[in-house]
């Protein structure tokens, strides 16, 4: 038992990549509200690749499983990001 925690966490990451869009928005990988760009990183741990920026914001933004909060992210001298938090979703 205490050798296969490899092969656990291994099957763990492999089914989380086959049905990653319907888990994370289920989870508790993120806090309550979140960037895009934090969900694009957590993304791309998963899938262990970079993505691209715009195909990946357009993916999630046509998914519907976010909300943009008036509020903006605040810090930094760029034009501050927004934060998201996921829709209240329909049990599985």
């Amino acid at each position: 038992m205490i050798f296969d925690h490899r092969e656990i966490a291994g099957k763990a990451l492999e089914t989380l990549r086959l049905l990653l869009d319907v888990k994370v928005p289920r989870s508790n990988l993120l806090p309550g509200t979140f960037t895009m760009n934090e969900l694009q990183q957590l993304y791309e741990s998963i899938l262990g690749k970079p993505l691209l920026r715009s195909n990946f914001q357009r993916k999630m933004l046509n998914m519907d499983i976010l909300e943009r909060l008036d509020k903006k992210f605040g810090g930094g001298a760029h034009k501050a990001p927004y934060l998201y938090r996921f829709k209240t979703l329909p049990p599985e």
